[in-house]
């Protein structure tokens, strides 16, 4: 069974380009989507994940939750997602034989 909460789930996809919002709501036995949104960002509001104009970006936001299709956001718990240039991944590499206070170490 999957865990699906009472609100609805809203999610955010920033790039330097654009932002796409999504509206997740319950549906019989499986979420369904209620509403999306996109928009394509001026130049220089985003650059290399880090917010450049705050205030733009808020404005663009309130206009997009206000204009969604086919319903206008108004609540709900909100994910979203970090940008690829400020997110790292490591790779450790470790014996097969390791186990106990040695893989600890």
């Amino acid at each position: 069974m999957r865990f699906m909460p009472s609100q609805k789930i809203i999610g955010i996809d920033f790039s330097d380009y654009s932002i796409e919002l999504l509206c997740l709501a319950r549906g019989f036995g499986k979420p369904k989507l209620h509403t999306y949104s996109r928009c394509v960002l001026p130049k220089g509001v985003l650059s290399d994940g880090v917010i450049q104009r705050p205030a733009i970006l808020s404005e663009i936001l309130k206009k997009m939750m206000r204009s969604a299709n086919p319903y206008p956001l108004k609540s709900g718990i909100c994910c979203f997602s970090l940008p690829d240039s400020q997110v790292f991944i490591h790779e450790f590499i470790m014996p097969n034989s390791l186990s106990g206070a040695g893989l600890r170490q």
